[in-house]
């Protein structure tokens, strides 16, 4: 009976997915915050190497508090009926929400435990950690309206993209075409257009690779007026499909 108790009170404290903003939603929320802080510390060779390390051994720590919730709510979920016995915790593991709660610790974890080494030399290890973005999502309501909204209009969004895919090939055609004899290095194949294309179709415009010719300079000045329009485009689909769905609500 008091093991019960335990897992009921335990259980009510660590649902991440519940309405309104819990206290363990919070807490998670600051660790999340907390390992990509500490993350960047690490990588600035100009702080003091103590608190380097200090940042270090504090941010190696957050994987292992990571586990311990989850393997306490995996303990305590038999306290709701809906995830009681074998199929109950089945149920509940096969949760997209336990799924990206999961993979917010387990790959780095695996790979500290059974692969110090590489833990250590390598820097795109913590890079696994992006997997506890993906958990804000699952336990914050408005995070989840956005990408009910980024699925509602996901056919629209396609479009939009298929048509930028389509002029992208065609601006660095005609700047391969009219300016790959001046400009080889830039523009002397397609592939190597593309980067003057994206960058000035998404109105970039880095300025490190742009048309000389009289007509490449025509031909650019037109791509980067379709841009403008073509970069709006997504904006106001998303904001519209928001709108739609915060209206349903």
């Amino acid at each position: 009976m008091a093991r019960r108790t335990v897992k009921r009170r335990i259980w009510g404290l660590l649902q991440t997915d519940t309405p309104g903003v819990s206290w363990s939603q919070i807490l998670i929320t600051l660790l999340i915050v907390a390992s990509f802080v500490l993350f960047a510390l690490e990588t600035e060779t100009g702080l003091d190497s103590r608190l380097r390390q200090l940042a270090h051994d504090a941010d190696s720590a957050i994987p292992f508090i990571f586990a311990l919730e989850f393997l306490l709510r995996f303990w305590a979920s038999e306290a709701s009926p809906r995830y009681m016995g074998l199929k109950g915790r089945r149920r509940f593991i096969s949760r997209p929400v336990v799924v990206l709660d999961f993979l917010a610790f387990a790959p780095e974890l695996i790979v500290m435990i059974f692969f110090p080494g590489v833990a250590q030399a390598a820097g795109w290890v913590r890079l696994l950690r992006v997997f506890r973005l993906l958990t804000l999502f699952s336990m914050y309501a408005a995070f989840r309206q956005i990408a009910h909204a980024v699925s509602d209009a996901a056919h629209q969004l396609a479009a939009t993209f298929a048509v930028a895919g389509m002029l992208l090939f065609v601006a660095a055609s005609l700047l391969y075409t009219i300016e790959g004899g001046v400009q080889p290095d830039a523009f002397g194949s397609i592939p190597r257009a593309l980067w003057w294309a994206v960058a000035t179709l998404t109105t970039v415009g880095y300025g490190d690779v742009y048309p000389v010719t009289a007509a490449g300079k025509f031909v650019a000045g037109i791509v980067a007026i379709i841009g403008v329009g073509l970069v709006a485009l997504p904006a106001g689909i998303l904001a519209n499909a928001f709108a739609e769905r915060l209206h349903r609500r």
